[in-house]
């Protein structure tokens, strides 16, 4: 409420008369009574409220300042352009910060499927490189060799790989004596095999899973291999104990009648062959040799003057 709203209202309440009484006695509408005593300058033009001013301020016999009708009104007016002002002030900010948000949900949101695109490649990259180890996994190590066909005595020759050649009439009359050794490979995987037999004979196979190949020696084999748990090795019809770890290669094991030597790819007779060479060698490094000096005669020349004396 304004002080000139004040002044007139509580100078009412002292006369004792309601509005309704001060209305019926001034004949001034009570609705600008209620206004006036608000301190409002803004019901009718300006001209119109000075007068009901003084008309009211007369009935309850007080003395009022027409400046302070005007002043509320510059002051409504101020304050009406402040909050026009302030709403507008609101408004711009509301604006603008409605468009910032915008622009950080749009750049959120571009950033958010980014992130989610990259996540999706990633997971299935990451899924498609587990199944890849489990398969590797799970043929290397769990491939069940039950599911394998059996291989007999009989199946042997007939199971070997396409690249492999048949035996001939002179081999299969070496299997079939009793004083050789028959060395029987059962591949349960792909595997590269270097055989030397009795230093007569070597060749190199790929042999497959699920095949089979035999050979027959008088005296031994020297063998080679690319992983010895791919293939089983059967001599004389008894299974071989591991020749080594799994995945371990082999080079130059020599499979006799009844030893299994490491590392003995030479013969006998050509390892003492080398043995011999190898002391002879070592006996004539270690003989001294013995330099013979040269000697220069010379003679005196005291020896010269003797000669001639005695002639």
């Amino acid at each position: 409420m304004l002080e000139i709203g004040k002044q007139i209202k509580e100078a009412r309440e002292k006369k004792g008369v309601s509005q309704q009484e001060a209305s019926r006695d001034t004949n001034i509408s009570i609705a600008y009574i209620q206004a006036m005593e608000e301190g409002s300058t803004t019901f009718l033009p300006i001209v119109y409220i000075k007068n009901f001013y003084k008309m009211y301020a007369k009935y309850l016999q007080i003395e009022i300042d027409e400046k302070a009708i005007i002043k509320p009104k510059a002051q409504e007016l101020l304050t009406d352009l402040e909050k026009e002002t302030k709403e507008k002030s609101l408004k711009s900010k509301k604006h603008s910060s409605n468009k910032i948000m915008g622009k950080l949900l749009s750049s959120l949101n571009d950033r958010y499927k980014f992130i989610n695109r990259t996540t999706i490649i990633n997971s299935f990259l990451f899924v498609t490189i587990i199944i890849v180890i489990i398969v590797v996994f799970y043929f290397t190590l769990f491939y069940d060799s039950a599911d394998k066909k059996a291989i007999t005595s009989q199946e042997i020759l007939q199971v070997t790989s396409e690249r492999e050649a048949k035996p001939d009439s002179s081999e299969m009359a070496l299997f079939e004596d009793a004083r050789v050794i028959r060395l029987e490979a059962r591949a349960q995987d792909s595997v590269w095999i270097k055989i030397n037999i009795d230093d007569r004979r070597s060749e190199e196979v790929i042999m497959f899973a699920n095949t089979a190949r035999i050979w027959a020696a008088e005296e031994y084999f020297i063998l080679s291999l690319s992983r010895a748990g791919a293939v089983e090795f059967w001599r004389n019809g008894e299974l071989l104990p591991p020749l080594a770890g799994h995945y371990s290669r082999i080079n130059e094991l020599k499979i006799t009648k009844d030893s299994i030597i490491k590392k003995a790819y030479l013969s006998d007779s050509a390892r003492a062959a080398v043995r011999q060479a190898n002391q002879k060698k070592q006996q004539q490094d270690a003989a001294p040799t013995f330099l013979t000096p040269s000697y220069i005669l010379r003679t005196s020349h005291f020896q010269d003057k003797k000669q001639d004396s005695l002639k």
